[in-house]
């Protein structure tokens, strides 16, 4: 079953080109890449009335900069239906560490200078539907776009600690609406500037998401494909308590990618 899931998803990509060429009122674009995530803040994991202690993750954790992949799929559509924008993150971090002070993780006490191993793990999927505002792009000659919609985020939440014999986890998914605002500029063909945020605030909890990114596109290839590399910088602050696992965090760092655009 899986394999012919992976074989469907192949033949949809390679379908995508003639697809988007025969009907020129739609087009779209896929990439592939890796972000380098610098974590800092502090997590923490509570369960059974227990409060999960706050350790630091650079500090306490030793978790250091991670490179994660990074994947994202978009297509205009034409007339009233909204466009979609599909973007998947892994974002995975482990390390080993020590506290001054007994702590609790999960509902258990973890002893005081005595090393242990954690693992935090926050893989997310984004999915957005959005719509451009009207006549820009005639106004400005093409070179100018201002999207605005409404994007669901998941979170693939999981941390563990391991100290000796004592091994304890928590995991959970959470889905979050969040608000969604891009804009691009293209002065020419083969240069782009783009901005995307997407943003969610509700009493103590936030999840705020900035990306820039500069783009150069190739020349044409066959069936009216084009190319392009892209980089620039995503800074992600995650606030959350959900199903006890309390992460205060802030991501943030370089990240490039390469793909298609038809």
């Amino acid at each position: 079953m899986k394999r012919i899931h992976l074989i469907a998803v192949l033949a949809f990509f390679l379908a995508l080109p003639s697809y988007s060429s025969a009907l020129p009122l739609i087009n779209a674009e896929v990439a592939v890449g890796g972000w380098m995530q610098m974590p800092s803040g502090d997590m923490g994991v509570s369960r059974g009335g227990v409060n999960g202690t706050r350790l630091d993750m650079d500090r306490d954790l030793g978790y250091d900069s991670e490179w994660g992949m990074t994947g994202r799929f978009r297509i205009n559509l034409p007339l009233i239906l909204p466009n979609v924008y599909v973007m998947g993150t892994a974002m995975d971090f482990s390390g080993t560490g020590s506290f001054q002070n007994n702590f609790d993780f999960a509902g258990q006490n973890f002893f005081a200078n005595m090393p242990y191993n954690s693992s935090l793990t926050a893989d997310q999927l984004d999915v957005t539907l959005f719509y451009g505002v009207p006549f820009l792009g005639i106004f400005t000659l093409g070179t100018t776009a201002i999207d605005f919609g409404l994007n669901v985020r998941i979170y693939q939440l999981d941390a563990s600690m391991t100290q000796g014999l004592n091994s304890f986890s928590e995991s959970t998914n959470v889905a979050l609406p969040m608000a969604y605002l891009s804009a691009r500029f293209e002065p020419i063909d083969s240069l782009g500037l783009e901005a995307e945020f997407r943003g969610l605030v509700i009493g103590d909890s936030q999840v705020l998401s900035g990306i820039g990114r500069i783009r150069y596109n190739f020349m044409n290839l066959p069936f009216l494909v084009s190319s392009f590399v892209a980089g620039g910088w995503r800074h992600e602050i995650i606030d959350l308590d959900e199903s006890g696992i309390r992460v205060d965090t802030t991501f943030s760092g370089p990240f490039v990618e390469a793909g298609l655009r038809f």
